[in-house]
């Protein structure tokens, strides 16, 4: 919401710190930090810093300040080779996940795109979006339920650009879908009707070069997705992670989601 340096400078910014040492190298890191105006005064006396280990984040440099997050990360991390990307099939298939490719606030990813109207009303072709495969619908089911909660977004944010959300962001979450308990499947594939439902409802437009352009507003979902990244986590082993996450989401996301406008 406010800038670290100028508002006209509409980039991210980020400060490395380097030290030439004879001590074991560590590598140490802060979360995402978006703050309004009034936070400025303490914006830097309030920066937490976490050690995280480079290899296990293929030395991309994790957004994340907490201990506790950033251990509970690279635990799926050193856990297993499989990721999220192992459900992905080398060549196409008929069952597609669509996913924005921006973000801010939530990813978005549907398996049916959001509406958008040209300046007469007409309805029109969406832009932004890509495509992510899958062997069948019921994996596809569960990337939907994954993609779009707060364990997602917080990796991506972790990872991530803050902005652009690419097919990689989805394929280096450390989960195999393949490898979900039986009874975890079932039950997230039972709650995926609720989720496309309430996104269905939560549609937000944004005027767009004269076309009204509509995006699924995840953020008003979180009723769902919150149950299902439970679920994901459990399966993970890693229930106690649920209160760092919000913690991060809280922190991360700072807009009020009270309506979604209309076209």
């Amino acid at each position: 919401p406010s800038a670290l340096f100028s508002f006209d400078v509409r980039v991210r910014n980020t400060i490395a710190l380097a030290l030439k040492s004879n001590a074991r190298p560590a590598a140490y890191a802060t979360r995402l930090h978006r703050w309004f105006d009034d936070a400025r005064g303490s914006l830097f006396e309030d920066l937490r810093y976490a050690e995280f280990q480079r290899s296990l984040w293929r030395h991309r440099i994790p957004k994340i300040g907490s201990s506790a997050l950033l251990s509970g990360f690279e635990r799926l991390l050193s856990g297993s080779d499989m990721t999220a990307g192992a459900s992905i099939p080398k060549k196409p298939t008929k069952h597609v996940l669509h996913f924005k490719q921006t973000a801010y606030n939530w990813l978005n990813y549907c398996r049916t795109l959001p509406p958008c109207f040209d300046q007469q009303g007409t309805p029109t072709g969406q832009t932004m979006f890509s495509r992510l495969h899958f062997e069948d619908a019921r994996t596809c089911k569960l990337a939907i339920a994954l993609a779009n909660g707060k364990l997602m977004f917080c990796f991506w944010a972790a990872i991530g650009d803050d902005f652009h959300v690419t097919t990689s962001n989805f394929a280096d979450f450390p989960l195999d879908l393949s490898a979900l308990p039986a009874e975890t499947r079932q039950t997230v594939l039972r709650t995926v009707p609720r989720l496309e439902k309430a996104m269905s409802e939560a549609v937000q437009f944004k005027r767009n070069a004269g076309k009204n352009v509509g995006n699924y507003n995840l953020a008003l979902c979180r009723d769902v997705t919150d149950v299902t990244d439970q679920l994901f986590l459990d399966a993970a082993k890693a229930p106690d992670l649920w209160d760092e996450l919000e913690l991060y989401y809280a922190q991360t996301v700072r807009t009020d989601f009270s309506a979604a406008s209309k076209p």
